[in-house]
């Protein structure tokens, strides 16, 4: 990576996570609670964090983590047998699986952007799995109209007897867009 790059999303990380060590992070502790990928502003992560509650640092491509690079996901993986977090969040991108994708993309390239999403899919299913072995939780956030639950490493989780779904609208909690679609220059 430049030393932009650098500049720009991995020193940011850092300071991220020496605030979430700081607060209640200590890599041998039983008493992990939450590691969120596709993290995005960690949003997850800081409120265990706010708690006391042990977090993992959270993983995106934000962080210097490309969750699309085999090696990344493989440090997931070795991360979660290790601490055993009491719960996995995952937040995968919905862009190219929610409703709106039918309407910004032919069928073509749909498919072709979502071709490129499948090492996301098979990452999830290995979570999930991780998860169940370790006897712990998981969530997969994504929107109810999302074609994301069609998928066959989706679907064989969520028909699951341990899986519960829920389903509500985050706005009733807050969750606003980070760009006025309509705002004037």
């Amino acid at each position: 990576m430049g030393s932009f790059a650098e500049e720009v999303f991995v020193e940011p990380a850092q300071d991220l996570w020496t605030c979430f060590a700081s607060q209640s992070h200590h890599t041998s502790s039983p008493s992990v609670r939450c590691l969120e990928l596709f993290a995005g502003e960690a949003e997850i992560s800081k409120a265990f964090a706010q708690r006391c509650h042990g977090v993992l640092r959270p993983r995106d491509i934000k962080y210097g983590d490309d969750l699309h690079d085999p090696g990344v996901r493989q440090e997931v993986y070795r991360e979660i047998l290790e601490e055993k977090p009491d719960l996995v969040w995952i937040g995968m991108p919905c862009t190219k699986w929610c409703a709106f994708s039918r309407i910004n993309y032919t069928k073509q390239e749909r498919r072709r952007l979502r071709q490129k999403e499948k090492d996301f899919l098979a990452m999830v299913d290995e979570v999930f799995l991780l998860q169940r072995l370790n006897g712990k939780h998981v969530v997969l956030e994504n929107p109810t109209t999302s074609d994301l639950w069609q998928q066959p490493e989706i679907k064989r989780w969520s028909n699951d007897d341990y899986t519960h779904k829920f389903s509500f609208d985050m706005c009733s909690y807050g969750l606003q867009s980070a760009v006025e679609p309509f705002a004037n220059p």
